[in-house]
């Protein structure tokens, strides 16, 4: 009679695939109730935040969130290579 041995790697291994398929089992659950229960709730709440927070970040102009969020951006990132350029001009 052929006895096969488990050894420690193939059991961890088992181990491990059997915790990611669950997980990735209760994600696609959690995913389908929020598509399909909860689907009008955050429809609702989204359209609400977009039209809001669209016309008060772009000052009554039509703009896309892209542009949006680059002149949000912008500051941050000028004052970042200001600073660079400043070091490395000084050293």
């Amino acid at each position: 009679m052929l006895v096969r041995h488990k050894t420690y790697q193939r059991q961890n291994l088992f181990l491990t695939l059997f915790v990611f398929a669950l997980i990735l089992t209760c994600m696609m659950a959690r995913l389908g109730y929020l598509m399909i229960y909860r689907a009008d709730y955050h429809g609702g709440l989204a359209k609400e935040l977009h039209e809001s927070g669209l016309s008060k970040l772009s000052g009554g102009k039509f703009s896309t969130a892209t542009a949006i969020f680059w002149r949000a951006m912008f500051p941050c990132l000028r004052s970042l290579s200001y600073t660079v350029r400043s070091k490395s001009q000084s050293g």
